[in-house]
């Protein structure tokens, strides 16, 4: 609850400065130049996000055990959903929840398939971050936040290797606070945390763990291609590398705290992202609003057609992940 407070006050205050000293006639002068035909491309981009995405779930989900794209696509969706519109980053939980419930298998292991595709989303963010620097002028504090990105990621990466390869060594650490438990709960805690480290076998799998890392290119590029595309339907004489670092800002703003529908955060880090490269405050907000509606839309709109396509409940749901979801 504390959170989902500090992100409504966040995105609020968010929402305030992106909109203040904006001249509203420069913004509706600025909407009668705009190209409506780059929007059908831009949402082409951003509808493929929905596919490539679940491609890769599919693929790091396949050590543990193969499910097909068309049961596995509309769980995909919704859950993406369920990120935007849920609040405190509950959606993040939807998705595993919605495959335990079909009995492909244990909440936990796909839980830690979630982290994993985390991971791999940090390692292609801090690759375009580290790319747009080199061939950028950019302000330090947008570096000191990429090199702190940086030393957040390797802790995971240790963290995932250390939990995957000595399992049995994690296991003995925790034993001083495991044995002060009833015996029913340890046992049951040491159970999750085996299935959690099944979700990570894609370390052991290097054809997986290749293709893995292709799909994670492929799902970043085409987001800054989608907004480079916009920057055409603007009229913005901007380079191409721009799309990525609005790409990246924007992903900086929306991992803070923020109210469902990440109403401010996105804005207003557009408006940053976009201030680098000399536009105006007025056609930045424009350019954010359009993103906004054709990125963030466009997933909320494929998520409600894939929905009666899934036995998602969200009343069931949220009841569900209050107990303990693994019960395999």
């Amino acid at each position: 609850m504390i959170k989902l407070v500090i992100g409504i006050v966040l995105s609020v205050v968010f929402i305030y400065f992106s909109m203040r000293g904006l001249q509203y006639d420069h913004i509706l002068q600025s909407l009668e130049h705009v190209q409506y035909i780059y929007l059908l491309p831009a949402s082409l981009l951003f509808f493929s996000l929905s596919i490539l995405r679940s491609l890769r779930w599919g693929l790091i989900l396949s050590p543990i055990k193969h499910i097909k794209q068309k049961k596995l696509l509309p769980i995909c969706s919704v859950g993406f959903m369920s990120v935007v519109l849920l609040p405190m980053r509950i959606g993040e939980l939807m998705r595993p929840w919605m495959i335990s419930a079909n009995k492909y298998m244990p909440f936990s292991s796909v839980l830690a398939t979630i982290f994993v595709e985390r991971v791999f989303d940090v390692i292609t963010v801090l690759g375009i971050f580290f790319i747009v620097m080199i061939n950028s002028s950019l302000p330090p504090w947008f570096v000191k936040s990429g090199y702190s990105a940086l030393l957040a990621f390797a802790a995971m990466i240790l963290f995932m290797c250390f939990l995957y390869f000595r399992t049995k060594t994690a296991l003995t650490l925790l034993g001083p606070v495991l044995r002060r438990l009833p015996s029913g709960l340890q046992t049951k805690i040491e159970h999750l945390i085996y299935n959690f480290v099944d979700g990570f076998r894609i370390i052991a799998s290097p054809g997986v763990l290749i293709g893995t890392i292709l799909l994670s290119i492929m799902i970043w590029a085409v987001s800054g291609a989608g907004i480079y595309v916009l920057f055409h339907f603007h009229n913005f004489q901007l380079p191409f590398l721009a799309a990525y670092a609005v790409l990246v800002i924007t992903v900086m703003g929306i991992s803070l705290p923020t109210a469902p529908g990440m109403l401010g955060n996105f804005q207003f880090s557009c408006i940053v992202a976009l201030s680098l490269y000399g536009l105006s405050k007025d056609n930045a907000f424009v350019f954010s609003m359009v993103y906004y509606f054709v990125g963030i839309g466009i997933v909320i709109l494929t998520g409600l057609v894939f929905l009666p396509f899934t036995d998602f409940s969200l009343k069931e749901a949220i009841r569900n992940l209050k107990k303990s979801p693994d019960t395999k």
